[in-house]
């Protein structure tokens, strides 16, 4: 933990919880119509975020969106014929044209999340335990565009029933935790 710690200190990794702020962006933008929520150059710590229609967010150059640890800051969720509970930085559910684009960094902060243990292996619950980087279920014309994503607590960038994928230049080193898969396709 203190290695963790460290490390976020070195990256200069932010301290106050945003989530509110961009998810408000996002809302708006959607009741609008549509449109783009820009997150700019730094760090942004943030709980999960739930993309909504029409919704695209761009992360400038040299922005992070950092994964804040512990699920009191996600949602999580059960799905229909699905497996364990859902949570991520970015959500997208039952969403049609929407998009994460821009030369910025998702990061998952998820070397500080604990692993899971060998008692959680038996109930299968690991995966819930922890965020995932980005989550699509049930959506419509999704755009991924010059991305990267780095580190989450769980599986990368997983698009579960989603139909009209773009995927372009999406950049994903996954190894801060366990259950590191980089796009899982379902």
């Amino acid at each position: 933990e203190e290695v963790c710690r460290a490390i976020r200190r070195e990256l200069g990794a932010a301290d106050v919880v945003e989530t509110a702020k961009w998810q408000e962006a996002i809302d708006a933008a959607s009741a609008k119509g549509g449109g783009t929520v820009v997150i700019p150059k730094g760090r942004h710590l943030v709980g999960q975020l739930e993309l909504k229609n029409g919704v695209e967010l761009r992360l400038e150059k040299d922005a992070v969106l950092e994964g804040a640890v512990g699920l009191k800051h996600y949602r999580t969720f059960a799905l229909p014929c699905s497996e364990g509970v859902w949570s991520a930085i970015i959500v997208g559910n039952g969403v049609t044209n929407v998009a994460i684009t821009g030369e910025g960094t998702v990061f998952g902060n998820g070397a500080a999340w604990p692993l899971p243990t060998a008692e959680d292996f038996k109930r299968g619950a690991q995966e819930g335990l922890r965020a995932r980087g980005i989550f699509f279920h049930a959506s419509k014309d999704i755009r991924l565009e010059d991305f990267s994503l780095k580190d989450a607590a769980c599986w990368g960038i997983v698009l579960k029933n989603c139909d009209g994928v773009t995927a372009r230049r999406v950049k994903v080193d996954n190894h801060g935790n366990f259950n590191n898969d980089g796009f899982d396709i379902e």
